[in-house]
């Protein structure tokens, strides 16, 4: 949710995200690292870039990879909109914990959802 007044990340997804994650396997991502940018203006980001951050109207950023298994499932971003910010340790600490717990939780549905699927079948097969 968005506060009255800013536009809603999820409407630019397409736009930020593109299909960059299946072109380039998550690039630096893949290999498990941490995006983190106290100043958008401060990157050596292209004009291009730099329109789609400031039309998501962010001025300060992190991005963690989200594993599932050994293969990068997604990204995790946090965004500062009011201002540029200095990120602490402790904040983008706390986004990796969150990345890891949410890789973890799509692994135990993946678990899930096989063990449901064996089920089904194991059934259907008694039934046979």
């Amino acid at each position: 949710s968005v506060a009255e007044g800013w536009k809603p990340v999820k409407e630019m997804m397409p736009v930020v995200a593109g299909d960059y994650l299946q072109q380039y396997q998550g690039g630096r991502y893949a290999q498990g690292n941490i995006l983190v940018v106290n100043d958008i203006h401060s990157q050596n980001n292209s004009s291009s870039h730099l329109a789609v951050i400031e039309q998501i109207q962010a001025k300060a950023y992190m991005i963690v990879p989200i594993f599932l298994g050994e293969k990068l499932w997604g990204l995790l971003a946090a965004y500062q909109n009011i201002g540029s910010r200095d990120w602490q340790k402790e904040e983008v600490d706390l986004l990796i914990h969150i990345a890891n717990q949410l890789g973890v939780w799509l692994q135990q549905a993946e678990l899930l959802k096989q063990t449901q699927h064996q089920k089904e079948e194991l059934a259907h097969t008694l039934q046979e």
